[in-house]
């Protein structure tokens, strides 16, 4: 309930990482035993997800800043997947150029899918081959600023990521939420089944408020960028995944998919 007001910004944008048990989160490797004691019993829990907004406190009680350092490693970290595309002797392979070239790229990616073809039976391809330039150039990565960013209005966040997908140079209009909002809204149409490659989910509240969105890669895995902050990496996720890391903003989550009215 803290975390659902913006004055309360140590509980709405709490390190959380999912797992069982904080030894999953807080590795014996990266931290000492004494600052796991004042960090663990501090962690709760939502859902799936650990969860830690306390950092001041136990920040006074750590006193070196190269422990602080090891502590912020180890809860900034975030769990993804490396996808890999399987070809097979008797896969369409038109139907796979067609699907992953979206955006006007089947003729780069096509030598890459036959490519594997001819490797022979079980052949795989990382799937951050076949993804548009933005999304290679971004996944797996962190945010790096420079000092004009501190004059945009806002710093790279999932609606700028989403909307940016196919664009060969990121366009900055987006960090306006106002202007990715209308953007969404006139240049893209709701769809219902048979996503693609490219489309937006958006993960709607009770109220229909979007607060997240995501782009959709295949199967049930999404690109996304789980929050503004230049520790958020962008990551491949599930679905489902996505919405326990928000399961704090929204108990009725609805994912409204959208398709850009051009492609």
């Amino acid at each position: 309930m803290l975390a659902k007001s913006e004055l309360n910004l140590a509980q709405a944008q709490a390190f959380r990482y999912p797992g069982a048990s904080p030894e999953d989160w807080l590795d014996p490797n990266l931290i000492s035993p004494e600052t796991r004691q004042l960090v663990e019993p501090l962690i709760y829990r939502d859902g799936d997800y650990m969860m830690f907004s306390d950092i001041e406190l136990v920040r006074d009680e750590i006193g070196s800043d190269d422990e602080l350092r090891k502590l912020s490693k180890t809860l900034f970290r975030q769990p993804t997947m490396i996808a890999h595309l399987s070809v097979g002797s008797s896969t369409d392979l038109d139907a796979l150029v067609e699907y992953w070239g979206r955006g006007g790229r089947d003729i780069k990616i096509r030598p890459l899918i036959e490519s594997v073809a001819g490797g022979g039976t079980g052949e795989t391809i990382d799937v951050i081959h076949l993804l548009p330039k933005f999304a290679q150039e971004h996944l797996y990565r962190y945010p790096t600023f420079s000092d004009a960013d501190l004059n945009k209005p806002a710093l790279v966040n999932c609606l700028w990521t989403s909307l940016n997908f196919f664009r060969q140079n990121p366009d900055d209009r987006f960090l306006d939420a106002a202007v990715a909002l209308k953007t969404l809204q006139e240049n893209y149409f709701i769809i219902e089944t048979d996503f693609k490659l490219g489309d937006i989910l958006a993960f709607v509240d009770r109220e229909g408020k979007i607060f997240h969105a995501a782009v959709y890669i295949a199967d049930d895995i999404i690109f996304s960028k789980n929050g503004i902050s230049s520790m958020a990496p962008w990551t491949l996720m599930t679905i489902d995944e996505v919405e326990q890391y928000y399961g704090w903003r929204s108990k009725d989550t609805r994912v409204i998919v959208h398709r850009r009215k051009d492609l």
